[in-house]
């Protein structure tokens, strides 16, 4: 925070306040951010998030632009819904992945998916989905798809990832899968 000293005249003191209001609204967006098990991002300002160590129960992604990374240890126990176009580094998705809007397009990179109750992302028609260098499973359900996409396979890209879970990964296009 720069603070101007006081040199006499009311636009310091407005410029003063401004800055210590700025600075108590980012401590407070902060502080909000990492006290709940979920991530929810709402205004403009809330564009990142770093999900330290530790479990959230799910989360509601409905800021345009965001972008998710995590911290080694830190996961999405429960389903993520994505309502916007979102970039999730490093995270691990042990619920679900459901892109929910059509017009959305989301990138994961270097992520894991661990979801053991059906398919692991879940795409609206027309949503794109592009991943890059993560890992699918291990063995996580018995059958169907790990990528459930009701479009065309150019709606969502696996490129060098690894798909361990020994199932289909549905429609989708593929560089560098391995299983």
């Amino acid at each position: 925070m720069s603070e101007i000293p006081k040199a006499g005249g009311d636009n310091v003191d407005q410029f003063n306040q401004t800055e210590r209001e700025d600075s108590h609204r980012v401590v407070r967006s902060l502080a909000e951010q990492f006290s709940y098990s979920s991530v929810e991002f709402r205004s403009e300002s809330e564009g990142s998030a770093l999900l330290l160590v530790g479990d959230r129960e799910g989360a509601v992604i409905a800021h345009s632009g965001a972008l998710i990374s995590a911290a080694p240890g830190a996961s999405f126990s429960g389903s993520v819904r994505v309502r916007e176009d979102c970039t999730f580094v490093g995270c691990r998705f042990d619920g679900q992945v459901i892109i929910e809007d059509s017009s959305v397009t989301v990138l994961f990179i270097a992520c894991v998916f661990r979801h053991n109750q059906g398919p692991m992302v879940v795409l609206a028609s027309g949503a794109r989905a592009n991943f890059s260098g993560c890992r699918f499973g291990p063995r996580a359900f018995a059958s169907g798809v790990v990528i459930e996409n009701p479009g065309a396979a150019a709606l969502a890209n696996v490129s060098c990832c690894s798909n361990k879970t020994g199932l289909s990964m549905g429609t989708h296009t593929a560089f560098g899968l391995t299983t």
